[in-house]
């Protein structure tokens, strides 16, 4: 079943993506080629590589569902 976060994305025409990893090459080849401003990280499980943190213009913003540190991980 899609996230909430995924069903509002899609029904606004925004691109979606849940690679299982953003380290090799052909998955962030998928983000270079956005030419982002801003990337909205959203119930990402894994740690993004810089250099796709890199890749937008004006950086990134990770949304993260409770208070952290205490309330961290995937369903907090």
């Amino acid at each position: 079943m899609p996230s909430p976060v995924k069903v509002l994305a899609e029904e606004k025409g925004l691109p979606v993506f849940q690679p299982v990893s953003l380290r090799p090459q052909e998955n962030q080849h998928l983000v270079a080629d956005l030419h982002a401003d801003v990337m909205v990280v959203v119930a990402y499980g894994l740690i993004l590589p810089k250099a796709v943190l890199d890749m937008p213009r004006l950086g990134c913003i990770n949304v993260h569902g409770s208070l952290l540190p205490r309330w961290r991980g995937a369903a907090p």
